[in-house]
């Protein structure tokens, strides 16, 4: 059976950030290599005060839900590619995980994913 996703309302309710500052910390994080305290200096720079394990909670709370809404129009095409194994065994043989597709830092989920969740936070 299919999980109920929240709605996107419900999904930032009770938080005292609005969601847009969420979205783009999330999206940032996952697009670019920024570390925590790279984006808690962003947003100072922009009058936002907050500590990098905010940030961190909301990309733990956050990048599972939104992978969640980013699956059902997922292309079966994409989702191939973003699974297909490495050029290289090396990985493979020294046991070492592979991280998930969105984790990598400019692939083309990674970046689907925060078009889409830019998109969805403006609608």
């Amino acid at each position: 059976m299919a999980q109920r996703l929240e709605r996107m309302d419900d999904l930032f309710k009770g938080r005292h950030i609005e969601r847009e500052i969420i979205v783009l910390c999330v999206r940032w994080y996952l697009r670019f290599k920024l570390s925590l305290r790279d984006l808690v200096e962003m947003m100072a720079e922009r009058g936002l005060d907050l500590a990098h394990t905010t940030i961190m909670r909301w990309v733990q709370r956050f990048v599972p839900e939104f992978e969640k809404r980013w699956n059902r129009f997922a292309r079966a095409a994409a989702v191939a590619a973003a699974r297909a194994p490495l050029s290289s065994s090396a990985p493979a043989a020294w046991g070492a995980p592979t991280p998930p597709a969105w984790w990598r830092s400019g692939s083309a989920s990674s970046t689907a994913l925060c078009a889409w969740v830019a998109a969805s936070v403006s609608s």
